[in-house]
């Protein structure tokens, strides 16, 4: 199936499309972007990793042939996304309610509503019960806007109750899933950065 759509960010691990359809793309779904600009064409295969409804779809880059690859990086480099993409966000504390969903280190699939500590646009933190490993997939759901994103598990915390307090990064970075403001890293140190 081919489906326009219309770019609304663009990094180098992957883009952000606002698809010219009534239905939009399921986490997981493979796909292959291809980009045009002036008489220049870029191509990559890619992983649909966010899901925001009802047709936005962000996409990371999985398999990017070396030619393409140098053609989005003249592009990345010659906007203002590329100070954007370079520089991290701040981390801050706010509760927003979500859903968590994957599998627990036995295995088991599980789905557990909780709410997060700290946000940034890389990612966050959130009181977990469900038994999980760093370096794992899960599925996080902003219940407020149903946004949806695949994460990986980077901290794990021991906490004083039966949760810990897990860290999840984006596997795409996304400034619009938490939809707040995020100052910039150097506006004010964060001691928090140290941990990722």
């Amino acid at each position: 199936m081919r489906i326009s759509a219309r770019l609304g960010n663009l990094c180098a691990g992957g883009c952000f499309l606002e698809l010219e359809t009534d239905s939009s793309l399921s986490l997981g779904t493979t796909v292959t972007v291809t980009i045009t600009k002036g008489l220049e064409s870029f191509q990559s295969e890619g992983k649909v990793v966010y899901a925001l409804p009802p047709r936005g779809v962000g996409v990371m880059f999985t398999g990017t042939e070396a030619q393409h690859l140098r053609i989005l990086v003249a592009w990345v480099m010659e906007t203002s996304w590329f100070a954007g993409d370079r520089r991290k966000s701040q981390r801050i504390f706010l509760n927003v309610p979500v859903r968590v969903m994957g599998n627990n280190t036995l295995g088991t699939s599980f789905t557990e509503e909780t709410h997060t500590v700290k946000v940034s646009a890389d990612g966050c933190s959130v009181p977990l019960s469900a038994p999980v490993n760093k370096g794992q997939y899960v599925t996080l759901l902003n219940i407020r806007t149903k946004a949806m994103m695949e994460c990986v598990i980077v901290r794990i915390e021991q906490s004083s109750d039966a949760h810990h307090e897990i860290g999840m990064s984006f596997l795409l970075p996304n400034k619009k899933f938490w939809q707040v403001s995020f100052p910039p890293v150097d506006w004010l140190a964060d001691p928090y950065e140290a941990e990722r």
